[in-house]
């Protein structure tokens, strides 16, 4: 009896078991498909721009009966065990693809990133189309090139395509219009760089759930539509270095009205745009959740409140105003010194000063940040004529608050004690430089971002002082160091 109540017992334990554990493999026609288009392509680590990269393709085990829905990038569905991501993004991809790839014959694919790879200038082939339920595509940075398809247009769920890059997309027959009316739910469109060569008029209408849209460098003309006020919930907005010019009154009822709509933007970047016309500023008051700003290389006649309008957003970490014709003679002090949360500032070629007294309010009422970039360093500032006397103090304190590298990698020579810990020889430490530059015992009110500190002060960033080790010190000094020095701008 007992042995029959068992049996029962394991038949409601195998009838109620979790579906999840009886996932399905991959199809091996899919699997086939994978292991095709891996062997199309050669490796090649030196063509991405990504540090990290790191050759997926080349971790996928390809005994027969590995399931490939464990593949590094590949992700499958629970219930059908059909591949609907392939993420070979910064794969080292390197090699042509045509309209006879496997890749088109995943016809279940959602998701589809082949970003930062080499193809060689081929062409995006036509059977793109067959990826029909596709929601994500990510080609940027890929090295494609030529016209990108009219099948392109037919892939209606996308919800995100990125096709920016260096080499040149074209997409002009068909053009920006056709895209924009066919792929209606878009919410991220970047097209950087490709080359469009035509006007925006009036074809963002129908594109109102984007929240981020680039089209930076793509040769665009004319003016900036009013319909760029309807896209109200855009996020990122980047028009840069396109030519919008003329004297059209950009500036006095048509485009800066209707940005004044997009209140939820973070970023906005019109850099380069030759924009010209009065003070933008009286029209952009609902931006306040605006974190990067780039108004550079424009023309405004007579920018007089914009640095006044700037002050009032507190929660900008980035801003450049460099090139800006007629915002010279203006005093930066009092609206800039309370943008507490800004790390990048670029107000070159301006002349913008004030009176006596003002350029030490602003350089100390500032927290600069300093940004590591590999060896070398990227200053996070850019000021012109602003700091006459306190810059190279300023560049001191910046980078001992936010060295260029946190922690730095020693092996002890000899045994030694440091704080009553024993590090024996030959042993492996890392050196807080962070922590050192922030030391109470070596300054006082560390926290605090005080360039006269460093004047009439010996400590220096090459390493001579162990208070200050931005760059390491000894022989084992970062090599970067004099290009470094020869690149922080502050002139």
């Amino acid at each position: 009896m007992s042995f029959f109540i068992f049996l029962y017992f394991s038949f409601l334990l195998f009838l109620f078991h979790p579906a999840s554990s009886r996932q399905p493999t991959c199809h091996e026609s899919e699997r086939s498909a994978l292991l095709r288009f891996k062997e199309s392509f050669s490796i090649k680590k030196s063509i991405s721009v990504d540090p990290s990269a790191y050759c997926k393709t080349e971790l996928w085990n390809l005994e027969e009966d590995s399931d490939c829905c464990s593949w590094d990038g590949v992700e499958c569905n629970e219930d059908t065990g059909y591949v609907i991501k392939l993420d070979l993004g910064s794969s080292c991809l390197y090699g042509f693809i045509d309209s006879t790839n496997t890749l088109f014959n995943l016809v279940h694919l959602q998701w589809l990133s082949l970003a930062d790879n080499h193809f060689n200038s081929s062409k995006i082939p036509s059977e793109i189309k067959n990826l029909s339920n596709l929601s994500h595509l990510n080609l940027s940075y890929s090295v494609f090139s030529g016209q990108i398809p009219s099948e392109i247009l037919e892939l209606s769920k996308l919800e995100s395509l990125d096709l920016s890059g260096y080499n040149r997309l074209e997409l002009q027959q068909p053009g920006l219009e056709s895209l924009v009316r066919k792929l209606t739910n878009l919410r991220v469109l970047d097209l950087g760089r490709v080359n469009i060569s035509s006007s925006l008029s009036h074809v963002l209408t129908d594109l109102s759930s984007l929240n981020f849209l680039s089209l930076a460098n793509c040769e665009l003309k004319g003016t900036i539509p009013s319909s760029l006020g309807n896209l109200t919930n855009l996020v990122y907005l980047d028009l840069s270095s396109n030519y919008f010019g003329g004297t059209p009154a950009l500036f006095s009822g048509t485009i800066w009205p209707s940005l004044d709509n997009l209140s939820n933007l973070a970023h906005l970047d019109m850099r380069g745009c030759n924009l010209s016309g009065r003070d933008p500023a009286s029209s952009l008051s609902n931006l306040t959740q605006l974190t990067y700003l780039d108004l550079s290389q424009n023309n405004f006649s007579s920018p007089s409140s914009l640095l006044s309008w700037i002050s009032k957003n507190t929660k900008l970490t980035h801003l450049s105003l460099s090139y800006i014709s007629n915002l010279s003679g203006q005093d930066p002090a009092s609206s800039l010194s309370n943008l507490n949360q800004l790390y990048y500032l670029d107000l070159y070629n301006n002349n913008i000063g004030g009176g006596e007294g003002s350029e030490s309010s602003f350089a100390f009422g500032w927290k600069v940040v300093a940004i590591g970039y590999a060896c070398g360093l990227i200053i996070g500032v850019v000021v012109g004529h602003i700091f006459c006397t306190k810059k190279y103090e300023c560049v001191e304190e910046a980078l001992r608050m936010h060295p260029a590298g946190h922690l730095l990698p020693r092996k002890a020579r000899e045994t030694c004690e440091i704080c009553g810990y024993t590090i024996p020889a030959k042993a492996k430490v890392l050196i807080n430089v962070y922590a050192i530059g922030r030391d109470p015992k070596s300054w006082k009110d560390p926290e605090n971002f005080r360039p006269e500190r460093f004047e009439g002060s010996s400590i220096d960033f090459r390493g001579n002082n162990f208070e200050l080790l931005l760059f390491g010190s000894g022989r084992r000094m970062c090599p970067g160091i004099s290009f470094a020095i020869s690149n922080i701008e502050l002139e």
